[in-house]
């Protein structure tokens, strides 16, 4: 096939793409709700409102791990779908096998810092004392989801590379594998009276991996054999070229995590386990349904790539105003739902004893809207390879969240945390965002 005859079926290619990811996508999201709504409200019932408190101060203080590649899975997506649309299968490889041996080595590192750590303090000296009571679950606990997380790290690599070919769709149908697992699990778990701390890790980390690792082992072994990692295909100018990209994914997802897990930790530490079982639940809520969100612009961000770096401006136009009409008419309608009625639904799903409060339902659904407008601006952004103004603006806006946090939770609960984020938001990024989008379709391709 000629370059023109390729570029002409390029537009098709792409559309065709998104439109299996958005179908994969709502198939994992029917076995994510069916896990979250259906059975993990039985689990808390039947944890009770100060383990669930526990597990999920646990795995908050350990979410950071999926940062720790830095970036690199998503600096691979850019690369790789790069590297393809110039026909370039030796560039694919060396991508593949740089970041894959970088991360490995990085897993290594978190291993034997973390296990430093812990030797010398323990966990319980970061969930505090009022959780000595679970110690043997929590110590348990804790290494499974250290093992669960490094793994998904290098798990990270592979499903990155995939997504660069734009088949995002087939990883998104592992992880609703993943999904379905953890849910007959746990029932399975809680019909035989078995449920604990270090159970509900087993079933909702460990079994999810599992569809995922397979998805790994299928890519380069059936899928794309070439693309097995090999050790003499390492090539440090590569690594430097995806770190230099990758560093600013990962200052972004840190700023991720100071947003919705660190909001967690500093509730729960402040105001207490049964306290931050209520806030967990509804951000929680909210992380589920922006999964719908993540998993319609994570294929649009190879595609962009793909589309810019053959300088199909009218595609990129109008795949863009597309998804933003559906993905913020999407938020304002969850918003709307959480505003209204979030405290009706958790009480009747989880129980009346985890109800949030009118103010902090209101609270969260605004931040779902306007978290949804920053994370479509984003994707656009580093999509067109327009990366670190909007990492450093969003990093330094959830730094100043969790500076003005702790007064706010202090004088109004865990409603502060919620008003902290929706505050910041406006104030900054709401505004700024769409400047940079301007800015950046306003140069040129590397075709132009």
């Amino acid at each position: 096939m000629s370059d023109s005859t390729l570029c002409i079926a390029c537009p098709q290619h792409r559309d065709r793409r998104l439109k299996l990811a958005v179908v994969a996508s709502i198939c994992s999201k029917v076995a994510t709700a069916a896990l979250q709504v259906l059975v993990m409200p039985l689990a808390i019932r039947a944890l009770g409102p100060e383990q669930f408190g526990i597990f999920v101060m646990l795995s908050s203080s350990l979410i950071w791990i999926s940062t720790a590649h830095v970036g690199l899975g998503n600096s691979l997506i850019l690369a790789i779908s790069q590297a393809a649309a110039a026909d370039d299968r030796a560039a694919q490889i060396r991508a593949l096998s740089s970041a894959f041996w970088a991360v490995l080595g990085v897993c290594c590192l978190i291993l034997l810092g973390i296990g430093a750590v812990y030797s010398q303090w323990g966990i319980g000296y970061i969930l505090g004392q009022q959780c000595s009571a679970y110690q043997a679950d929590i110590n348990l606990g804790f290494w499974l989801l250290v093992g669960c997380m490094t793994i998904g790290l290098i798990l990270d690599v592979f499903e990155g590379t995939q997504s660069g070919y734009q088949e995002t769709h087939v990883g998104n149908l592992a992880f609703m594998l993943g999904q379905a697992l953890s849910a007959a699990s746990l029932a399975l778990v809680i019909f035989s009276h078995t449920q604990s701390i270090v159970n509900l890790i087993l079933c909702l980390y460990v079994l999810a991996t599992v569809p995922r690792l397979l998805n790994a082992l299928r890519l380069v072994t059936i899928t794309r054999p070439y693309l097995l990692p090999s050790l003499w295909q390492f090539d440090r100018r590569v690594l430097v070229g995806l770190l230099a990209t990758g560093i600013a994914f990962t200052v972004n997802g840190v700023a991720e995590f100071l947003r919705n897990q660190g909001s967690i930790l500093l509730v729960g530490r402040l105001l207490g386990p049964v306290t931050v079982s209520t806030y967990a639940i509804i951000v929680n809520i909210t992380l589920l349904a922006f999964g719908i969100i993540s998993m319609q612009l994570r294929p649009l961000l190879p595609a962009l790539t793909d589309a810019w770096a053959r300088g199909d401006h009218e595609w990129i136009n109008r795949a863009r105003i597309q998804i933003l009409r559906y993905i913020m008419g999407y938020a304002v309608a969850v918003g709307g739902t959480l505003a209204l009625l979030g405290g009706p639904i958790i009480s009747v799903w989880y129980g009346p004893q985890v109800a949030p409060s009118v103010l902090l339902q209101v609270a969260i659904g605004l931040m779902f809207v306007l978290q949804a407008w920053e994370t479509y601006h984003h994707t656009v952004l580093f999509g067109l390879g327009y990366i670190w103004p909007p990492v450093v603006a969003y990093i330094g806006q959830n730094l100043l969240t969790l500076v003005i946090s702790v007064p706010l939770i202090y004088r109004f609960g865990s409603v502060g945390a919620a008003g902290a984020i929706c505050g910041t938001a406006l104030a900054l990024n709401c505004w700024l965002l769409p400047l940079m989008l301007r800015r950046a379709l306003a140069r040129p391709a590397a075709t132009d």
